[in-house]
């Protein structure tokens, strides 16, 4: 059965091209465009993996959901990206329980490895 993921991007361009790969790569996916529609679907859907935004205007950022769904108890690997690399958000991922961060631009492979290795941890 294949491991299911949820990409949660504002950016339509950059979730459907995650979407994409993803399902090339053999993943299930679902789809988000902002945090409360994300905090939504992983509390009803419970993903192996979410793979997340960090600026996702309006509403909560993509750290401010992951902190929300390891105060829910959720047991799912949690990974962080963002184009922006001035405001020390790898930290703000890892402090609010993130599993891991990808800066972009990020190469589809490294991507590709490093859910491997999260999803291998479960």
């Amino acid at each position: 059965m294949a491991k299911k993921i949820l990409i949660v991007d504002d950016d339509p361009y950059l979730l459907n091209l995650a979407i994409r790969m993803l399902r090339r790569f053999g993943y299930e996916t679902l789809s988000a465009s902002n945090g409360d529609e994300a905090l939504d679907i992983a509390r009803r859907e419970l993903p192996d993996l979410i793979f997340m935004d960090t600026e996702m205007p309006p509403g909560l950022m993509g750290f401010d959901v992951c902190s929300r769904l390891r105060q829910d108890g959720l047991s799912v690997k949690i990974m962080g990206c963002s184009g922006d690399i001035a405001n020390g958000y790898e930290e703000r991922w890892h402090a609010a329980g993130a599993d891991d961060y990808l800066q972009r631009p990020y190469n589809y492979l490294k991507l590709r490895e490093k859910i491997q290795q999260l999803l291998s941890e479960q």
